[in-house]
């Protein structure tokens, strides 16, 4: 806090603030092994503060790492390899679409699972406009659009696993209401988070959905 040169005696300060911005990026590894889904690897670059304008001006300001950087948005790009189940998918987010309430996130995704009747694979992509209504509360609607390819069933397999081999296109309308008070999104230690969404499928296929999500945190 410093007085004003011109006018000593003026009531009005100029207050200078330096912020020293923290770390917003992570680079994740795992590796797993499930008897369910087999050996499974993971490699997820999230970053907190992304920027999609802010455009590399040079070289030097790309490898630096303030190019795509700044603007408070949310990136993620996940790759999980694996012999039985693999998952790869990008996603935007946006928490304060034009300055407004509303949030935006997209994203697009590859998913691909053995089972021992079927193979299934799902490519399709999503976008959700979200509301903060409350304190903890939030509304989303959410619209899909995915190919389901269903693939290696046995011949004598039911009718209700061979009258969907092949591609089924589908979209899906969903809405939801959502409470969290969970102290951190990325590593609670108390609170609870609770969804209740209902959607509507359409397509190849036409069918409801409905589902409730609670979670609960403890420190142990």
């Amino acid at each position: 806090v410093r007085n004003d040169p011109f006018n000593p005696d003026s009531p009005f300060k100029t207050v200078e603030v330096n912020v020293n911005e923290t770390s917003t990026g992570s680079l994740m590894f795992g590796l797993g092994v499930n008897s369910d889904a087999g050996f499974t690897g993971s490699v997820v670059l999230n970053e907190r503060n992304f920027d999609l304008f802010r455009l590399p001006t040079s070289l030097e300001d790309a490898i630096s790492g303030n190019a795509f950087r700044g603007a408070g948005q949310e990136f993620r790009l996940e790759a999980v390899p694996g012999t039985q189940v693999q998952r790869y998918m990008v996603s935007f987010r946006e928490p304060f679409l034009f300055d407004s309430p509303y949030s935006l996130t997209t994203s697009g995704y590859f998913f691909q699972r053995f089972y021992n009747e079927y193979s299934e694979e799902r490519l399709g992509a999503r976008v959700t406009l979200g509301r903060k209504i409350a304190d903890h509360w939030s509304i989303a609607g959410t619209v899909r659009a995915e190919n389901v390819d269903v693939g290696n069933v046995y011949f004598f397999a039911p009718p209700d696993y061979l009258n969907v081999v092949g591609g089924n296109f589908q979209v899906g309308a969903r809405v939801g209401v959502t409470f969290d008070d969970r102290d951190s999104i990325l590593r609670p230690t108390k609170g609870q988070n609770a969804e209740l969404a209902y959607e509507q499928v359409f397509g190849d296929r036409v069918f409801p959905l409905v589902n409730f999500d609670f979670s609960k945190y403890w420190t142990v």
